[in-house]
């Protein structure tokens, strides 16, 4: 009962500190991966057969974007759906840390009210932490809870294989696990640190058991094994691929070490020490190798010397808790340089282990016994010490769901906690950009390219602002250096048609289109621009074929449709084929207002035809 009662207490406060992030909007964060992914638009066999086949210029998640499909077929593009099914597997994570806990301390011996103590500290504590803020309430971090939710479940399973005595049942238990394990690497590819998880796992299991031998299951393991090296090879090509691997820093394999080192302290201040948790964090890498590097090699080598002490005395929770981190942190720590070097989704997984030793640190504070004091005051200490924690990390939790309100709120506050983060005033730039405060964009993007000068986005950016300012030369100019710095920047390439157009120079915006094709033949957009620069020029036959090509792509978008039924009514006075595609953009519409006017062209049309 009382079991029951404190799993209900976690859940229920869970849902408190997050129900009001369930207002919140789309960031411009989701736009790639929800807001304007045309991948999630459907359900049918064929396009889930797409989800699943790799490629080898874009990450392969397809489980994450498989759940986008679900989501998007029963709620549409309301934010509110995506966000329920982020607190549902979240909260399905946290009972399974519950069942994981309660299962390795009952493994361990360690059993009674400093048992349920230590699962209960554990997994509230790990509830209420606002560096997993970002997890639950950033859209497009879908594949960390799916990751966290398949690799927490798919341990269970593996520990439930070992601890059973019926070979039936230990087979069943590894099946469930190791299809869990996929579902993770399907999830996001830095699963395939689960093999050392379950090394670590019998590692502890040889120490704590010692009246009997224990055998190691390397049959068991090999499949993970597999997976998981055939899934490193593929993640290393994606990387690669999607340049997504970036050079040494530093310049070398041991100043990289050395800063690889620094990654894992910075995860170590972000669990305990930070107060001020953000979208993005100016990258630490730009800087000499400093004290603070130093530093952080001191602190690895205590945590290295506690290992060893645990090791020797058969403390499995410490143990345990560092190896977990270590361990589950490796994809993320910058050993392999990667585009995002500090983020808080990547410690949502490896936070588990630290969280059971903080938990384990207030139970040993609650049974503390000190000669001249009393046992009482050790507890009220104790239970001070979570309290205060618990309430600290929920307020922090709390206020850090509304910045995710949109992306004003979430980039402002951004900048103002980090006014040196580029990515922040790229961002910031682009938010005020939309809703029109051209000067504001611009003073942010001129100080984000002294930080970065070799920026691409940021001088395309630059660009779109300079174009609504009507500062046409210098608009060109920022387009061109993007181009310059990457010559396969599709934006560019994109926006400088877009400029030429502006300024009616169809034939400079028709050359650029034309060669960016040549490039990305699938893009639907700038075969609709290539459509309207044609029609201008008068090329009808050329726009119709440009327009339909964009339907093609893309048929599921209404503005091709009904700028080629205005083509035909307008331009070639074809009544009978602008009402066909004036029809077919109707059908398609989801927007009350566009269907009234596209229903009142159609009316006008009809009536003319009549008469």
């Amino acid at each position: 009962m009382r079991r029951k009662i404190y799993i209900l207490i976690i859940i229920l406060i869970t849902i408190a500190i997050y129900i009001n992030s369930l207002s919140n909007d789309f960031t411009n964060w989701d736009d790639g991966m929800i807001y304007k992914n045309p991948t999630i638009r459907e359900l049918s066999l064929k396009n889930i057969k797409k989800i699943f086949t790799p490629s080898l210029n874009h990450t392969y998640q397809p489980l994450r974007v498989l759940s986008y499909a679900i989501d998007y077929h029963f709620w549409g593009l309301n934010p509110l759906g995506y966000r329920i099914t982020n607190l549902i597997f979240y909260l399905l994570t946290i009972l399974l840390i519950i069942k994981i806990t309660e299962t390795l301390l009952d493994e361990w011996n360690i059993k009674g009210a400093t048992n349920t103590r230590v699962v209960f500290f554990s997994s509230l504590l790990f509830a209420v932490h606002p560096v997993h803020v970002e997890v639950v309430v950033w859209l497009s971090a879908r594949k960390e809870v799916l990751l966290s939710f398949f690799f927490f479940l798919s341990f269970y399973f593996y520990i439930k294989g070992r601890m059973s005595k019926v070979s039936k049942v230990s087979f069943f238990y590894f099946l469930i696990s190791f299809l869990s394990f996929v579902a993770a690497f399907l999830s996001k590819p830095t699963a395939v640190v689960f093999p050392g998880v379950i090394i670590l796992y019998e590692i502890i299991r040889q120490i704590m058991i010692s009246k009997e031998k224990v055998s190691f299951p390397l049959g068991v393991l090999i499949p993970f094994i597999i997976i998981s090296l055939g899934g490193s090879i593929l993640l290393i090509i994606i990387m690669q691929n999607a340049k997504g691997i970036k050079p040494l820093w530093g310049g070398n394999i041991w100043s990289n070490f050395a800063l690889v080192s620094r990654t894992y302290a910075i995860y170590f201040k972000h669990l305990f020490l930070n107060s001020k948790y953000a979208a993005t964090y100016p990258n630490p890498y730009h800087f000499k190798i400093d004290f603070i590097t130093y530093l952080s090699f001191f602190i690895h080598l205590a945590i290295f010397l506690i290992i060893i002490w645990s090791f020797k005395h058969r403390k499995p929770i410490i143990l345990f808790g560092f190896g977990w981190y270590y361990i589950t942190m490796l994809p993320t720590s910058n050993i392999i340089p990667i585009s995002h070097v500090i983020a808080d989704r990547y410690i949502y997984l490896g936070s588990y282990g630290l969280i059971l030793i903080l938990a384990f640190t207030i139970e040993k504070i609650y049974t503390l016994n000190i000669r001249n004091l009393r046992p009482s005051m050790a507890k009220v200490g104790a239970i001070i010490i979570f309290s205060s924690l618990c309430l600290f990390y929920s307020f922090i939790t709390i206020i850090q769901n509304k910045v995710w309100q949109n992306s004003l709120t979430l980039w402002m506050d951004n900048v103002e906690k980090y006014p040196k983060s580029d990515t922040a005033l790229v961002n910031l730039a682009v938010v005020y950009s939309k809703i029109g405060e051209y000067k504001k964009a611009k003073e942010l993007l001129e100080k984000e390219l002294k930080i970065l000068p070799f920026d691409y986005e940021a001088h395309n950016n630059l660009g779109v602002v300079y174009q609504n300012l009507k500062e046409y030369p210098k608009a060109a100019r920022e387009f061109v250096i993007a181009l310059k710095i990457k010559p396969g920047y599709p934006l560019a390439w994109k926006n400088l048609g877009g400029l030429y157009f502006e300024l009616k120079k169809y034939k400079n915006a028709a050359n650029l289109f034309e060669n960016y094709l040549k490039r990305y033949p699938a893009d639907s957009e700038i075969h609709y621009r290539l459509g309207l620069v044609y029609r201008k020029m008068g090329q009808y036959e050329k726009a119709i074929k440009e327009f339909k090509t964009s339907i093609k792509l893309t048929p599921y978008i209404t503005t091709p449709y009904k700028t080629l039924g205005e083509l035909y009514l307008k331009d070639l006075n074809d009544k009978g084929k602008a009402l066909y595609y004036l029809k077919k953009a109707l059908k398609i519409s989801t927007k009350a207002k566009e269907k009234k006017e596209i229903e009142k062209k159609i009316l006008i049309i009809k009536s003319s035809l009549k008469n």
